[in-house]
């Protein structure tokens, strides 16, 4: 574009472009709208905008950045109009006025949950998981059970559950706290420590409860189908499967924290749950 050095405008829609070069815009000096929607875009350079300092529209609908950050968008002063593909890339351009799109049906720009229902059930869900099944676990010990393998098993379930409750009691906490300006601290809590504390208590207890669950299912399974044979675990080999399966649960949900870039790239993909996917 080196002889459209007063050119305003730039459609680049829907033109199959898969790579934009470093220097593509350098002579745009004077460009304010560039439009660069419904391509396969691969990649976009960490400075690829920056000669574009009149820029006043950007548009980068269905476009995915996976390597998304700050620096990107901040030599673009005049930015006044911004479009994404997913709402957690504006949290990587908080000069902009206008962004989109506004909301990824749980968080906006103004909160960690957007939908008071959320906010609500957040917390009735939450004290209903942990106080309900701190109920069973003590109605467990105290009741005197004739399998005594099998409500171990019951408690351990409970105690995984009750981690999701914890998970769902700190989602209320830091929604309260980011009320009214989650978009000014929505890069900062994630790349925190709470939150990612957060979501490995999400994934061990998830891990956990799917594995005790399976385990149970199939417990159950060989009782029913070999009622008078002599397979059913006792007492030692149940407490070495159950400490397996919150071994194994441990390890799953540590995994996404041995590789920082990997960690980054599904926090950015799952924002609020990144570890329900």
């Amino acid at each position: 574009f080196s002889s459209l050095r007063d050119l305003g405008e730039l459609d680049l829609s829907n033109n199959l472009i898969t790579e934009l070069p470093h220097y593509i815009f350098d002579d745009l000096k004077h460009l304010q709208k560039l439009n660069l929607s419904y391509n396969p875009l691969s990649l976009l350079y960490g400075d690829q905008f920056d000669s574009l300092q009149q820029l006043e529209s950007l548009d980068l609908e269905t476009i995915e950045i996976p390597n998304i950050n700050s620096r990107m968008f901040q030599p673009l002063r005049n930015l006044s109009y911004i479009y994404f593909k997913k709402f957690l890339y504006c949290s990587y351009a908080l000069h902009v006025r206008i962004c989109t799109p506004l909301t990824d049906g749980i968080s906006s720009f103004e909160n960690l949950l957007v939908v008071n229902v959320l906010r609500v059930f957040v917390w009735i869900i939450a004290c209903v998981t942990c106080f309900g099944n701190l109920f069973v676990i003590g109605m467990r010990s105290f009741i005197r059970a004739e399998n005594k393998t099998h409500t171990t098993s019951i408690k351990m379930l409970c105690c995984a559950a009750c981690l999701m409750g914890v998970y769902l009691f700190s989602i209320g906490v830091f929604d309260i706290k980011y009320r009214g300006q989650y978009k000014k601290y929505a890069v900062l809590w994630m790349e925190s420590l709470p939150c990612h504390i957060m979501g490995f208590l999400a994934m061990f207890s998830t891990e956990v409860s799917v594995l005790l669950l399976t385990y149970l299912t199939l417990e159950k399974y060989l009782v029913i189908v070999f009622p008078f044979s002599n397979i059913r675990p006792g007492k030692h080999q149940t407490i070495i499967i159950l400490v397996s399966i919150w071994f194994i649960g441990f390890v799953i949900a540590i995994i996404p924290f041995w590789d920082e870039d990997f960690l980054k790239l599904l926090w950015k993909k799952w924002s609020l749950f990144p570890t329900l996917f």
